[in-house]
């Protein structure tokens, strides 16, 4: 009877899966012309590829991401067998939440502390904790907490993709704005739970370098690193970089916020083109033109602390660092995703998802025991 749960299960969660990546599919099929382009020695090539992970793999696929990003290759790993299998079973899912959790990242990296934005006030499991994790049990304490004047993040802790409710909370003169609110204190901590939850964190606003900031002012652009820590080697590689930004007046990069990518090559270049969440390239922008072929700053001490935080993630194989650089041109970090990591813009930007261990990937993952979990409140 388990069993078949179980199995029941799987099957409603790829075809949730299934559902959203086939409406993403034919927004993004718009954009290419693919009988210029389309040969049936990739397409073949592409399903005897895949088919050990995913019973009819897109043969359009190679031939649609090879047009955005300039690279033909039967390497480009199709989204529903990454959700469906890959990930799945390189990262298990049943400690993703905890590992996610902003609330968690100085608790588990006390060594990198400073890495992180500074906070101010943390609510967990719906009880309110200063920076230190110490409880706040009276209200002074939070009021005195909360009389800090300036700019701050207030974000889910967990659950935060795409940008979802990340806002701007200020303070100033005893009072409290936020969500276009302006609050007095017990009105603000009775409001933040209702929109958050019982999990949340408020946040110092970093302020971004100049170069980074050219991109988009209002918006903290960072750098999306994507790790895989080897199943032969156990090696942590990093697979790709990718600067995200956000559209004019947006507080997130986040594409599905309306934000663009532009890729980093492996010398740690800019690309010459960015792209939205749908491959639509833009060429002409004018900070493009202007930063194509420069070196992207704080690369390489982005990927030298990715590959040493990666190492302490045993349950994941497969992380998505999000880093910035502060106006001190120090790297800071303010999330790392561990599930459901957006794969389309990497892929559209710097080419195949694994390059060279795409087998190695394959491989292991066609026989390899996957993780689901459902877990609820009712």
């Amino acid at each position: 009877m388990l069993n078949r749960i179980q199995h029941l299960i799987n099957i409603f969660k790829e075809k949730k899966v299934n559902y959203a990546i086939s409406r993403k599919w034919h927004k993004i099929k718009k954009n290419v012309n693919t009988e210029s382009i389309r040969t049936k020695e990739i397409t073949q090539i592409y399903r005897n590829k895949w088919i050990n992970l995913i019973n009819r793999p897109n043969a359009l696929l190679p031939i649609i991401y090879g047009n955005i990003s300039g690279i033909i290759s039967t390497d480009y790993v199709p989204e529903n067998a990454y959700y469906n299998k890959i990930e799945p079973v390189l990262n298990n899912r049943a400690y993703a939440l905890a590992y996610a959790d902003k609330n968690f990242y100085e608790q588990f990296f006390d060594d990198f502390i400073s890495l992180f934005p500074e906070t101010l006030l943390r609510c967990i499991n719906g009880i309110y904790y200063d920076k230190d994790y110490i409880p706040l049990e009276t209200m002074p304490s939070l009021s005195k907490l909360l009389s800090k004047r300036g700019s701050y993040i207030i974000k889910p802790a967990t659950e935060s993709s795409g940008g979802f409710k990340v806002s701007e909370l200020l303070i100033h003169d005893g009072s409290i704005y936020f969500n276009k609110g302006n609050y007095q204190l017990q009105k603000f901590l009775t409001t933040a739970k209702e929109y958050f939850g019982p999990d949340f964190i408020i946040q110092e606003r970093i302020k971004q370098n100049e170069w980074f900031a050219s991109f988009n002012v209002t918006s903290i652009n960072t750098v999306r690193l994507f790790t895989y820590r080897s199943v032969k080697s156990a090696d942590v590689i990093p697979l790709h970089s990718i600067i995200r930004f956000g559209k004019p007046g947006s507080l997130v990069d986040n594409q599905a916020a309306g934000g663009l990518s532009c890729g980093i090559d492996k010398n740690g270049k800019l690309n010459n083109f960015a792209i939205d969440k749908y491959g639509t390239k833009y060429v002409k922008l004018s900070f493009i033109k202007e930063k194509s072929g420069q070196i992207v700053p704080g690369l390489k001490d982005m990927i030298h602390l990715a590959k040493q935080l990666a190492s302490k993630y045993y349950y994941h194989r497969l992380l998505g660092f999000d880093f910035c650089l502060d106006i001190q041109n120090k790297v800071r970090l303010l999330e790392i995703n561990c599930k459901n990591i957006e794969i389309n813009f990497l892929q559209m930007n710097n080419g195949p998802l694994f390059g060279a261990y795409t087998n190695e990937v394959i491989n292991y993952c066609a026989s390899g025991r996957k993780s689901v979990v459902l877990d609820f409140y009712v």
